[in-house]
């Protein structure tokens, strides 16, 4: 598998601009095409629908605050692809952007399926390690295990990647994993190292 199509998920957060640093160098060690998606998630807006709320902002009604509280949540979106737009100017690259609306893991699993590579951040208490189980808590980790696409979470600030591991069991799912990891090491220059299990994922 080739990854000829990378799409990076922007929230405007710190982990977000970690992934935008992680896209633009793998698109370009990948020569690859890259999009950014924002998604509006609606149910935010329910978070500022009080009436209290809507008063102190001499707004006269829910329906209102609403409708405010929705165009200035689109704004924020659309200035964080701008961002972006703007930082792939400065690296010599072309983008393309998304701002999508709806639940967030649902539009980043759908529109993602036109890609070959998804790349998120995390947000987390402990970003050194995902936790084991991973409980369904952030998005990042629910993306993950929704995709049907290889995902590629930033917890680091990068540097470079200069090596790849890549869990090997024997199964059919494993083998796969492991033709694209010797591809994907072979194309960014970084070295592989397989660790072998007995136990099937």
């Amino acid at each position: 598998m080739t990854f000829g199509k990378i799409l990076v998920a922007l929230d405007g957060s710190a982990s977000g601009q970690i992934a935008v640093d992680y896209a633009f160098w793998l698109a370009d060690k990948l020569d690859a095409s890259l999009t950014a998606q924002h998604v509006v998630d609606e149910r935010l807006v329910q978070y500022f629908v009080d009436p209290e709320f809507g008063k102190a902002l001499g707004l006269n009604s829910v329906q209102e605050t609403e409708k405010r509280v929705f165009n200035a949540l689109r704004k924020i979106g659309n200035t964080v692809l701008q961002l972006f737009r703007e930082e792939a100017v400065q690296r010599a690259m072309d983008v393309s952007t998304a701002l999508d609306e709806g639940r967030v893991v649902e539009r980043i699993l759908q529109y993602s399926s036109k890609f070959d590579l998804l790349v998120i951040g995390h947000h987390g208490k402990d970003d050194t390690k995902l936790s084991d189980p991973m409980p369904l808590g952030s998005v990042a980790e629910r993306v993950v295990l929704g995709a049907h696409i290889p995902v590629l979470i930033a917890l680091k600030p990068l540097t470079q990647i200069q090596q790849v591991i890549v869990a090997y069991d024997g199964s059919e799912a494993a083998r796969g994993a492991l033709l694209m990891s010797e591809n994907f090491a072979k194309r960014i220059g970084a070295k592989l190292t397989e660790i072998f299990s007995n136990v099937v994922f």
